[in-house]
């Protein structure tokens, strides 16, 4: 047993490692992080099904999930927003296009070529995806 315990201890203390330490972070991601999310903590990374690496952060009280390519590009960083705090003109236009449905879940979504707005809408068991434009105009 003896010989037996240093090596539960080397596989316990690999099993407790965190994504942190199979993935580190690279210079160029955290200087992105640090200059576009100031005062931002790192909790998580990891990489995601679209075969992006994935930054989960802490910014504003907020929890942020930053994606970035295998070049280091940033490709964007999205997180849940209250459907309660939408602008008007997004609640508007989903409800004139899509006459009955009721906006389940929302994301803000910060994009290289713009920021959006992903919207979960649903009209009984019928549920949709759908892209708002801060404006209103839908994608």
């Amino acid at each position: 047993m003896k010989k037996l315990f240093p090596i539960i201890i080397l596989l316990l203390s690999v099993i407790a490692c965190d994504n942190d330490s199979r993935f580190p972070i690279n210079d160029t991601l955290l200087d992105f992080i640090k200059k576009e999310y100031r005062g931002a903590t790192i909790r998580d990374v990891e990489y995601s099904d679209n075969g992006l690496f994935e930054v989960e952060i802490r910014h504003d009280s907020q929890v942020k999930d930053v994606y970035f390519d295998s070049d280091d590009n940033w490709v964007y960083t999205i997180w849940d927003v209250s459907v309660l705090a939408l602008p008007s003109a997004v609640k508007n236009a989903v409800e004139q296009s899509y006459p009955g449905y009721r906006i389940d879940d929302a994301d803000y979504v910060q994009r290289p070529e713009g920021n959006l707005y992903k919207l979960e809408i649903e009209y009984g068991e019928l549920e949709k995806t759908v892209y708002a434009l801060p404006n209103g105009g839908l994608q």
